[in-house]
């Protein structure tokens, strides 16, 4: 094959960009967690959006997918999912997201399973895990210590937690998760490197009118984010 650009004064026409995944996730969980029905243009065609599409449905949304169309429709939460596992394959920002909206179900005294592909498997969650812990959930991992599979029993009542790991991934799975939890919650956490994911998170929050407050707690790169 040989091409040849010239060169060119004016362009004009229309295109449309890829889409983010991390954006459309995020799509996907606030119409999860918004009863009614939502619609969503432009969705990627990727893996880990597939995972967040099933993991939705898991959890009681009916989704419909047309090309790079989604319309789901939710009660929002509580939720009723259809069966005792929710499975996440190897997608890292759908696990991470899903893991605190299990304490967001209609009975959370019964027991529900998160499990997930061999890579994300051996990936530490530590850090989130403990979180949910200090915020009323109670998380047994079934394999390694710190590892999912977990099964998880409580609900995400609110109250005072630290990440000790700064990754963007677990304070956006946090602050997408807790504006539903019963209580006001403060979530700290020091110098988080991946700043850009949690701006896009907040600006979720900020379009859809969800309250919350952000502030340097000291000069080290402390923050504290409240709902």
């Amino acid at each position: 094959m040989h091409i040849v650009a010239k060169k060119t004064d004016t362009l004009q026409g229309v295109g449309t960009p890829p889409a983010s995944k991390s954006e459309a996730v995020r799509a996907l969980i606030f119409a999860l967690l918004s009863p009614g029905t939502s619609h969503i243009h432009n969705v990627l065609e990727a893996d880990d959006v597939d995972n967040a599409l099933e993991a939705c449905q898991t959890l009681g949304a009916t989704v419909h997918r047309e090309g790079p169309h989604v319309t789901m429709t939710s009660r929002g939460a509580p939720f009723s999912p259809t069966g005792p596992l929710l499975y996440t394959g190897n997608s890292g920002i759908t696990t991470r997201f899903m893991v605190p909206l299990l304490g967001l179900r209609a009975n959370t005294a019964t027991p529900m399973k998160l499990d997930c592909g061999d890579q994300m498997r051996v990936r530490p969650m530590g850090a989130l895990l403990t979180a949910l812990g200090h915020l009323g959930m109670h998380i047994d991992c079934l394999g390694a210590p710190h590892s999912l599979p977990i099964a998880t029993t409580g609900a995400l009542t609110g109250g005072i937690a630290t990440l000790s790991e700064p990754i963007s991934q677990y304070l956006s799975a946090l602050i997408i998760a807790l504006p539903l939890a019963m209580h006001t919650s403060t979530v700290s956490v020091a110098n988080i490197p991946a700043r850009s994911y949690v701006d896009m998170t907040f600006e979720w929050l900020n379009r859809l009118g969800i309250v919350y407050t952000h502030h340097h707690e000291d000069n080290v790169g402390h923050r504290h984010y409240s709902r």
